[in-house]
């Protein structure tokens, strides 16, 4: 097996760069996983006890493995999602409380207990987008996953993904009906597919021979996008839907006492506040070079999180920037 046709060889992943690129695959570093879990919790005490913690988009469970090492007194739940038979082996042993080999489309049709904490480095296609093929807008799998009765009452979802997320027209409609409330910024370039490894990448068609291949071998490095673990908060949104409703009764009240809308905006000015998308971005320390990367004989979530990992993120957080 070369590294050529697959993205990594020593450790159990049978599937080739076609598959994996077909999938969505990219592989969040040991420290980037670790990163996310502790400065969530960093800037959400509540989040310093959770019973059940879901990853819909297990991968080879790197995520699972950085909160069982971020939560090592009061291990929680985990249970994780994973469609590729591949990695049957690595993530049984990451979530201890269950993986269902499937799609999260057929995961959110199953009943479960309401999870207290969601997260996970999701597919592109996870997020709000327009997809091509049904001709319609989607909601983004947190919507999804709040419509399916599967968050609780003070539930947090969050999401690794590209730091420009929301930004598209067809984004739109996701982000007004429930907007995140933080979003922790990630700094350097991280490493998703693995040193020495090769992709199998799309060749730019003014540079394609008639009859020729459409796709060829290309060596991975640091991905040059900004990344933004993206963060959503049910009892946030509760909060936001009970003062929305309040504010317009009052309006409603004005309009009822005065026979017509106040001419003080300043209702009309909380309104608009409330139903535009607004976020907290918290800029998170930038990590050693070796802690955004990984390699073949490596692979995060096949192996628990290194405690000299935990240490050093540990102190990039308590040391700010």
């Amino acid at each position: 097996m070369s590294q050529t046709a697959f993205f990594v060889e020593p450790t159990g992943r049978t599937d080739d760069a076609k598959t994996l690129t077909k999938d969505e695959v990219d592989y969040t570093p040991e420290g980037g996983a670790v990163l996310g879990v502790m400065g969530l919790r960093l800037e959400m005490p509540e989040l310093s006890r959770v019973r059940r913690v879901l990853h819909p988009s297990l991968g080879s469970g790197v995520w699972a493995r950085a909160i069982a090492a971020c939560y090592p007194q009061t291990t929680p739940e985990i249970v994780g999602v994973e469609r590729r038979s591949s990695e049957r082996q690595n993530v049984v042993e990451a979530c201890p409380g269950g993986v269902y080999m499937m799609d999260f489309e057929e995961f959110i049709q199953i009943r479960h207990e309401p999870f207290d904490l969601v997260i996970d480095n999701i597919p592109f296609s996870g997020f709000p987008r327009r997809d091509k093929k049904r001709r319609a807008d989607t909601w983004g799998w947190h919507i999804e996953l709040l419509r399916a009765g599967l968050l609780t009452d003070d539930a947090v979802v969050a999401f690794y993904g590209l730091t420009q997320m929301g930004q598209g027209e067809a984004a739109q409609a996701s982000m007004k009906e429930w907007s995140p409330m933080l979003a922790l910024r990630y700094g350097g370039r991280n490493e998703h597919r693995g040193e020495g490894t090769e992709r199998l990448a799309p060749i730019p068609k003014k540079y394609q021979v008639p009859g020729g291949p459409t796709h060829e071998m290309r060596e991975n490095g640091g991905d040059s996008r900004e990344y933004t673990l993206w963060v959503w908060s049910v009892a946030d949104l509760r909060r936001r839907r009970s003062q929305l409703s309040t504010i317009e009764a009052d309006r409603e009240w004005s309009i009822t006492v005065n026979g017509a809308p106040s001419t003080d905006n300043a209702l009309d000015a909380q309104i608009l506040r409330l139903k535009r998308p607004r976020w907290e971005t918290v800029q998170l320390p930038v990590l050693p070079k070796h802690l955004r990367c990984w390699s073949p004989d490596a692979v995060p979530g096949t192996r628990p999180i290194p405690q000299e990992t935990v240490d050093t993120v540990a102190a990039l957080l308590r040391g700010g920037l």
